[in-house]
């Protein structure tokens, strides 16, 4: 019998391209009409829930919950017996600005159809809800609340008696330098310490591996060697530009059909004012008729 010819390398990628386990970097993530500088690390954040599969994942600060949406959808999918925790006052600060009401609400709404067998909703401050976590209980934590050097330094010194020895902490905005903004200060000191893996983009995301005995996926992250270290953050760039992008032109869109809408209101409503308009003019018209015809009538009984 002849043997087969060799499966081209072609094919081979192709193959490697349609696996399943790359859906989790391909779907949609949620809320793609929201405001988010997390989009862009949305992939990422699935990849992070596999690579960790913790026990208990605590975010802090969470708006609109574009990143924490990103985790449970992760943590649904693979089925994992995960307790999440989104803590927030849902009030904003002085760099966020102050948010609205309807930044919770809507959120409330949208978690509990989606997430809220496995996850709770704290509107705290993150000290205020300290006293709720054991310590050495937390796996995985998002520290993405105000970005001053000082407000992330306590919230990573007050948390830290609270992480497991599996622990990984991601710190949002390390790339992010004006407005007062020092995460990334934070971040020089902390990488001299723990291992850890940074992606520069939307605004950058830093992953540090704190717990001493923090998951293998997690440090072979963090140890890959400086030209695949640029591929993976290259690519895992590439995978959330897609969402970055379709998040704004879903919210342009938004706007755009807002604008269009008050323009046909506005053509609405000058239509029915020249509509008035014409039949104003016209009883007028036939007001001056009916004067002219009694001026008319007049004048020939005069002269009769």
């Amino acid at each position: 019998m002849s043997q087969r010819p060799p499966v081209p390398s072609a094919i081979l990628a192709v193959r490697k391209l349609v696996d399943a386990d790359l859906d989790v970097f391909f779907t949609e993530p949620h809320l793609l009409d929201e405001p988010s500088a997390w989009f862009g690390h949305t992939p990422f954040a699935r990849w992070i829930i596999r690579a960790v599969q913790p026990a208990v994942f605590v975010e802090l600060g969470t708006h609109a919950g574009v990143s924490y949406s990103a985790f449970c959808m992760e943590i649904k999918a693979s089925g994992l017996g995960t307790q999440g925790f989104a803590i927030d006052t849902w009030e904003g600060d002085d760099q966020a600005g102050r948010y609205p009401e309807s930044v919770f609400e809507n959120f409330k709404e949208f978690h509990a159809g989606n997430f809220s067998e496995f996850s709770t909703l704290l509107r705290s401050s993150f000290d205020e809800a300290l006293p709720g976590f054991a310590d050495g209980s937390i796996d995985l934590l998002h520290i993405d609340g105000l970005h001053t050097y000082e407000a992330v330094s306590h919230d990573f010194n007050s948390w830290h008696s609270k992480l497991s020895d599996r622990a990984v902490v991601l710190f949002h905005d390390i790339a992010e330098r004006k407005n007062g903004f020092g995460v990334w200060k934070l971040w020089d000191e902390l990488k001299d310490r723990y291992p850890h893996f940074d992606f520069a983009h939307e605004h950058g995301l830093g992953v540090l591996a704190v717990g001493g005995s923090a998951p293998r996926d997690v440090l072979d992250l963090c140890r890959l060697e400086a030209p695949l270290a640029s591929k993976v953050r290259e690519r895992f760039e590439q995978l959330g530009d897609r969402w970055r992008i379709q998040s704004e032109n879903s919210r342009y869109q938004a706007v755009l059909k807002k604008e269009i809408d008050a323009g046909r209101s506005e053509i609405t409503v000058d239509k029915l004012r020249s509509d008035q308009f014409d039949a104003r003019l016209l009883a007028f018209k036939n007001e001056i008729a009916s004067l002219e015809q009694r001026v008319a009538d007049l004048q020939a009984r005069l002269m009769s």
